[in-house]
Order: C-alpha cells, then structure tokens, then sequence
C-alpha cells in the first residue's frame, strides 16, 4: 500500500470520499465488455450516480483525492466524443480484506487469555487486551527503560506516535488530530483488520482494542491516560480518543491541524 501522507489520511477520515475510495477499490479486477473496471475507474458522473451525490460534488471530492495521490485521473478517449476524465485507486493502493497473520494471532491470543480459566474467573476482553499490551508492547514498541510520564504537550504526542507505530503494525491506517490545547488526540482507526468481526461483535472486539490502547499507554509511561474509544464513529473507521492527565491545560495551544502525524 502507499505511504500515507497527512493529508491523505485527513481526506479519508471524511465519510464521503471514504466511500468513494472504497468503491473504486470494489471495481473488477477486469472488467467485462465497456464494464468499469479498477484500472479504467469511474467519471465524476458516475461516482455521483453510485454513490447519490450531485456530479460537481462528486467531482470536487474526486479531485481533492487525486491532488492528495490517494487516486490517479487521467483522461480515456471513447469514439470520436470528448476524453472522457475518469478517477482510479493507484495500483500500490489495492487492498485486500484479510488481515496480516501478526494480527490475527494477536488476537487469537489475548482472546485465548481472556477465556483461559483462571483464579478469581476469567479475565474480560479489554482486561485481557490491556494484558497482551503489557506482555508484548514493551517489545514492539522498542521500549527499553521505563519512561517518564508526558508533562509538555510535545512529550504526549510522542508517546502518541508510538502508539500509531503499533496501530500501523497491526493493519491499520491511523491518522490524529488535537484537540484540549494538544492534551487530547483523537485517533481515527481505518482499515480496521477485523472490520467483519467488529460489525457482527462490536462489544467483544472494541473492548479489546480499547485495552490494548490502554495497556500500551501505560507500557510507554501513560498509566493515567484516559482511554474512550467510539465504535464506528464514521462509516467503517472506529474514533479513539486518548487524554493525557498529566499534561496542563493553560499551555500555549498547539497550532490546530486536521492531521498531524507524530
């Protein structure tokens, strides 16, 4: 997959054009006949006709995406009419709906210790999500000592960007932005490795990637953090927001980005 850059990320947290990367990405591989396919792509006529939006909306939304690189547009001539402009996803950008193996089993294995009897019954799914952090975050994180609870807005976000390291590492494609004066990121996880599952089983699965945010945070030094994670806050992309306790909140605000990556 491309690298993402900020402001891709930031265009792909809106509903609308996360939905109109998705419907590119779900056009045949080869298409049948004058049938659409992922190399031809969609005119903004076409996208608006799927998706129910006006041509000129549909195309604004499209050209923001191509000027990101997150889609190609390129001109295709049929008959002796005009070229016709139609909008494809980057070849580098295809997707495929299983999750990596790494996060498979990390699933399978903290849901194996929640279910795993144990003294005092067994452990619930955030509880068993903030035990596999524990065990395992130190490790991936490259976390070699024991680090200093964030006092400056600066010091938070770097405990932030670690934990969108491990997001990325998992599957995901997490962007962030601050609110409260730079205490407070509000993370949007999209391309959740197990969208599927966390549709049919939100309660379990979300509760599990909430205690892994949480176990992390507190592998990196945030014992106190809080913790909220809202499933599917927009259309297939869960919003976690994580708040530093410690970081005052009368500093000189922090410039407000619509995405920063730290």
């Amino acid at each position: 997959m491309a690298q993402q850059t900020p402001r891709s990320a930031a265009l792909l947290v809106s509903p609308v054009r996360r939905r109109i990367v998705d419907t590119l990405e779900a056009l045949p591989l080869v298409g049948a006949d004058q049938t659409p396919d992922r190399a031809t792509g969609l005119t903004a006529a076409e996208v608006g006709e799927r998706l129910g939006l006006h041509v000129t909306s549909a195309r604004f939304h499209l050209e923001q995406l191509a000027g990101a690189g997150v889609l190609a547009a390129t001109f295709h001539r049929h008959g002796a009419g005009r070229p016709q402009k139609r909008y494809a996803v980057l070849p580098d950008r295809a997707t495929t709906a299983s999750p990596p193996d790494d996060a498979y089993r990390m699933l399978a294995e903290l849901l194996t210790e929640a279910l795993a009897p144990r003294e005092g019954g067994a452990l619930g799914p955030e509880d068993a999500g903030e035990r596999w952090a524990h065990e395992h975050v130190g490790r991936l994180g490259s976390v070699e000592q024991e680090l200093p609870q964030a006092q400056t807005q600066g010091q938070w976000l770097a405990k932030v960007g670690r934990v969108l390291d491990l997001l990325e590492s998992w599957g995901y494609e997490p962007s962030v932005r601050t609110t409260d004066q730079g205490r407070t990121a509000e993370v949007a996880l999209a391309r959740c490795p197990f969208l599927s599952l966390a549709e049919s089983h939100t309660e379990v699965v979300c509760a599990a990637h909430r205690g892994l945010l949480r176990g992390a945070l507190d592998v990196f030094g945030e014992p106190e953090a809080d913790v909220v994670l809202e499933p599917f806050a927009l259309p297939g992309i869960c919003l976690a927001r994580l708040t530093s306790s410690a970081v005052p909140s009368n500093q000189s605000p922090v410039p407000r980005q619509e995405s920063v990556r730290v």
